[in-house]
């Protein structure tokens, strides 16, 4: 998914644009320190499509063990805030992977975003006053 491209957007994709980044920029920083704690993932790993839920999550559970741990232990040995950011090498791009129809689904699953972003539901109580204030992703 993309986040909405241009200069003349309305104020609904300017929202969904600055909620895309936000989610985005949380989404590579968790993934950034879980590929550098867990150096597995730096490489091709084979596992079944129906598998990767349990793979993602069995990492988390270690991550947050290793981390609980050693902070009731007085060890310090986790990377500080922003260090993974200087050994982590940019990812290779994988290609083009959808087709035509899938784009177009795509497009739709964000305009429906975009609708429950703006919703009571789906607001986040600054995301007006940060849109207005001309954030740039």
């Amino acid at each position: 998914m993309r986040p909405y491209p241009g200069r003349n957007l309305t104020a609904e994709q300017r929202i969904f644009n600055y909620r895309f980044s936000r989610a985005r920029r949380v989404i590579e920083n968790a993934f950034g320190i879980l590929v550098n704690r867990w150096r597995l993932l730096r490489t091709m790993v084979s596992v079944k499509v129906e598998n990767i839920d349990v793979f993602v999550k069995a990492i988390i559970c270690l991550h947050n063990f290793v981390k609980k741990e050693q902070s009731s232990s007085g060890d310090n040995l986790y990377y500080p805030p922003g260090s993974w950011r200087n050994e982590i090498k940019p990812l290779e791009s994988v290609g083009r992977l959808s087709a035509n129809r899938a784009s177009q689904l795509l497009y739709n699953k964000r305009d429906k975003l975009k609708d429950y972003f703006v919703s009571p539901a789906g607001q986040v109580p600054s995301q007006n006053e940060e849109v207005q204030a001309g954030f740039r992703p």
